[in-house]
């Protein structure tokens, strides 16, 4: 099997949070994208954190994701100027 990409799975789990939280799936993938560009997603290792903070979350939530075959991550390379997929 080929690995997920990662725009499917943050698809696949906004779809959940919005069941739980008050935002739209939308919303939520704006965000989380928002700080991926800026560089505040954690990745090391083979290990992601996206993550965003918003007004009107009461409790944190947390979604795991297993992907056995990996997860495909276009990354901006500042030395090209170009989208690299990791």
């Amino acid at each position: 099997d080929s690995p997920m990409n990662f725009e499917k799975v943050l698809e696949k789990t906004s779809e959940y949070l919005s069941s739980v939280i008050p935002y739209s799936s939308d919303e939520i993938i704006q965000q989380i994208m928002e700080g991926t560009k800026i560089g505040a997603t954690p990745l090391t290792h083979g290990f992601a954190l996206p993550h965003f903070r918003a007004e009107g979350i009461e409790k944190p939530e947390l979604v795991l994701v297993r992907a056995p075959n990996g997860v495909t991550i276009d990354v901006f390379n500042p030395l090209t100027h170009e989208a690299e997929e990791t």
